[in-house]
Parts: C-alpha cells; sequence; structure tokens
C-alpha cells in the first residue's frame, strides 16, 4: 500500500471523527431521543456522510491494492460486499456483522439520496443514530487490523 493511499485513508478518518465532533450536540439529542425535524435532518447528513466515508476508504483501498471498482448499478454494495471475501492480496477487512451493520447505513445513504428531507423519519434512522459511534470505532478497528497485514 502506497504512502500516498494511507495518508489519504487517515484523512477520510479524520474527516469522519470531525463530523461527530462537529454535530456532538445533535448526535447527543439523538441519542437521548429529544429530536425535532431540524435535528433529524442533521442527523440524516452526518449518517449519510459516515457511509459516504466508509466508502471512500473502500474505495482508496481497492484502488491502492490494485484492484478494481465494482461498476454497474450496484456497484457501491458489490464494493462492500468485496471488502468481506479473503484475496490473495488481502484478508477479509469486514466480518459477517460489521459488513451486515453497514449495509444498513449504505441502505439509508440510499434513501437519504433519493428522498426528500421532509421524508426524513425518525424511527428508520434512530437504531442507525444510536449505533453510529460504535460502528465507527469497530470499522476503525478492522481497519486497522486490515492495514497492518499490509505492511511488507
Amino acid at each position: 500500500m502506497s504512502p500516498e493511499t494511507v495518508d489519504a485513508v487517515a484523512l477520510q478518518r479524520i474527516q469522519m471523527r470531525e463530523s461527530l465532533t462537529e454535530f456532538r450536540p445533535q448526535l447527543d439529542a439523538g441519542l437521548a431521543g429529544t429530536v425535532d425535524r431540524v435535528t433529524v435532518v442533521v442527523l440524516g447528513s452526518l449518517l449519510h456522510s459516515f457511509y459516504g466515508g466508509v466508502e471512500n476508504i473502500l474505495k482508496l483501498l481497492m484502488k491502492g491494492s490494485g484492484g478494481r471498482l465494482p461498476t454497474g448499478p450496484n456497484w457501491h454494495a458489490d464494493l462492500l460486499d468485496a471488502f468481506t471475501c479473503a484475496l490473495d492480496s488481502w484478508p477479509a477487512l469486514l466480518d459477517e456483522d460489521l459488513h451486515r451493520t453497514l449495509k444498513a447505513y449504505l441502505l439509508f445513504r440510499h434513501v437519504f439520496r433519493t428522498h426528500y428531507l421532509a421524508e426524513l423519519r425518525w424511527a428508520s434512522m434512530e437504531p442507525l443514530v444510536r449505533n453510529l459511534e460504535s460502528t465507527v470505532d469497530r470499522f476503525e478497528a478492522a481497519l486497522d487490523r486490515w492495514l497492518a497485514s499490509q505492511e511488507p
């Protein structure tokens, strides 16, 4: 893995954590279950941003490892799925549970991108918001293990 790829991944991780810090008041409101429409929209944006960061990291890893990015209408899901399998050039990044968890964020990302903000429903977002920080932690731990396996 090139130093440029490692640096680009590190930057994505920093930005992911900065988003959690920046929107801590809204995240805390969501965790407390005291949300209004504006908070729901902000938290929807945060969930969307989180999964966008995950996807950016996966694209960087795929390209940095000499792999080809998936194409076609399901490329987002195919990219996520690609990191559940061990290949000659890398071990699996995602275990079954983390894959299933991230898939839920991917599905929300699709809803967020294709619906009006007024259509966001707290009931469908709440589990994702409640698990966001632990999911970030789990993803980063898996990423650390994966990157360590790529060192010469």
